[in-house]
């Protein structure tokens, strides 16, 4: 209308709240009809209607130093304050009403997301061993259709399904060598997964309990088998892939059979991709080149994009968020993960809370932390973009090898211990905790300092793909490249 609200909630955190409220006109000058404000509190997912707190009127900007919320100047600007408990961690509302006496009162509301900070957030971490035979479980992926957990092996030819409900898992054999990356269709619940030894995909059915395979065309170089190691369902009849060694994107239409090829800038060696037919747009994390890329499905445009501080490193896996916006991992010793907001065009970059750490696989949970897997050290990272702060959570068991996760539909976190053939799953909850914890580290945007440190010498496509996902034979990336090279070697044979 025609007010403009100044609010200010602090902590903004589960517990004791102070509101503070200015109401002036679009202009900036005060409304000279204000005679008090409202405020109610309410959480509709619990049941919790409107209740109005108490309000009071703070000093005039003039006799307490001019300050408003945020310390801006308020030119005379009536502010007023509130006390506001949010009970519980969740989604809450707050209306407020400014009562006027020259004109219709004013009102606005505001969805608020209440979460704990890191060090009042419970995480407590299940185990699940695989059965005998599962010696490489590799990549999760959660179906909200049949609460289902879907995990490939990187050393049998066996799709694994957990049922959080009984705790069991149910295997899901197929014609062909092992299974590296998964994803589950939404249209019809087809798993679908890339065997990247028989360069090739294909797909468990859960329902007919039946599976099959797609060869891909010949794409030059013709001799090289093409080493898809990411793939993606798009929900509407197409399944993305990235094939790594041949610089192409590629989409399966599962109604005709046929492929559609896009070819990428050479050196690109694309490696995670993730699918956004909402928005019209499939993104990919390009290795060769440190950027991310993204393919405009309705011209078949490619555009590349990179921080300003210089090329990713190494990035490989990348999740799309809720608000559009991306995470990637930079799965490199001293990584980190990153996040690309396409709508302001702005990267920002947050390093693991342990510099050994190969940073992966960033999930949401509840609260919208951002959880990652850091691979070589027994630790699972947390990121609250909101605060701007960093933490881990150790895994229970030595040697775990965390390099992939997903989130379900309660928020929890569950990652494949590849070294120690386990699934955890990592329930968030909140606790708060005593003072005196260390504070977490803050993440750093690109306006900040300049990152010029890049990645070493990439490896060769094939041993990139090897060494990385077909993790049975690697003991540890960050030795000489004679040794990555021979586990690379040994397993695409």
């Amino acid at each position: 209308g025609a007010a403009a609200f100044g609010v200010e909630v602090r902590p903004f955190a589960p517990g004791a709240n102070t509101v503070r409220v200015a109401v002036a006109g679009h202009d900036g000058e005060p409304l000279g009809d204000i005679e008090g404000v409202k405020v109610k509190a309410s959480n509709p997912l619990r049941g919790i209607s409107p209740i109005e707190v108490p309000v009071r009127a703070e000093a005039d900007a003039d006799a307490n130093g001019g300050d408003g919320p945020e310390g801006e100047e308020s030119g005379g600007i009536k502010t007023y304050a509130a006390d506001v408990s949010f009970g519980f961690p969740g989604r809450w509302q707050l209306e407020i009403e400014a009562l006027r006496s020259g004109s219709a009162n004013e009102a606005v509301a505001m969805d608020l997301l209440v979460k704990p900070r890191l060090a009042d957030v419970d995480a407590r971490v299940a185990e699940y061993d695989f059965p005998a035979g599962a010696d490489a479980p590799l990549l999760p992926q959660y179906d909200p259709a049949t609460d289902t957990i879907w995990i490939t092996d990187a050393s049998a030819p066996v799709i694994w399904a957990f049922s959080p409900d009984d705790e069991s898992f149910t295997a899901y054999p197929f014609d062909g060598q092992a299974g590296i990356a998964l994803d589950v269709d939404p249209s019809d619940g087809r798993v679908w997964f890339t065997d990247v030894r028989e360069g090739r995909i294909g797909y468990v059915d859960p329902a007919s309990n039946s599976s099959g395979s797609v060869e891909f065309p010949q794409i030059v170089p013709v001799l090289e088998r093409s080493l898809a190691v990411s793939i993606d369902a798009d929900g509407e009849g197409g399944v993305w892939a990235a094939i790594i060694n041949k610089g192409v994107v590629a989409r399966y239409d599962r109604h005709t059979g046929e492929f559609d090829l896009h070819r990428l800038p050479d050196g690109s060696a694309p490696f995670g991709i993730a699918a956004d037919p909402g928005r019209g747009a499939v993104w990919f994390a390009q290795q060769g080149s440190g950027s991310i890329g993204r393919l405009d499905t309705a011209t078949g445009e490619i555009d590349e994009l990179a921080p300003g501080w210089g090329p990713l490193m190494t990035p490989e896996t990348l999740t799309i968020a809720p608000d559009g916006s991306l995470w990637i991992s930079e799965h490199q010793e001293g990584g980190a993960v990153a996040r690309y907001d396409p709508l302001l065009g702005r990267f920002e970059r947050v390093p693991a809370p342990d510099p050994a750490a190969f940073p992966n696989s960033a999930v949401l949970d509840r609260y919208g932390n951002v959880w990652f897997a850091m691979h070589t050290v027994d630790k699972l990272g947390v990121h609250d973009p909101l605060a701007g702060e960093t933490a881990s959570v150790p895994v229970p068991s030595a040697g775990s090898w965390v390099q992939f996760m997903t989130a379900d539909g309660d928020g929890n976190v569950w990652f494949v211990e590849q070294g120690t053939a386990k699934l955890g799953r990592l329930s968030v909850g909140y606790a708060p905790a005593a003072g005196g914890q260390e504070a977490p580290a803050a993440a750093e945007e690109e306006a900040g300092p300049a990152y010029s440190e890049v990645a070493g010498p990439l490896m060769a496509a094939g041993i990139v793909a090897a060494s990385l996902m077909a993790v049975r034979g690697v003991r540890d990336r960050r030795e000489a490249d004679g040794i990555v090279e021979s586990c690379g070697k040994a397993q695409l044979d």
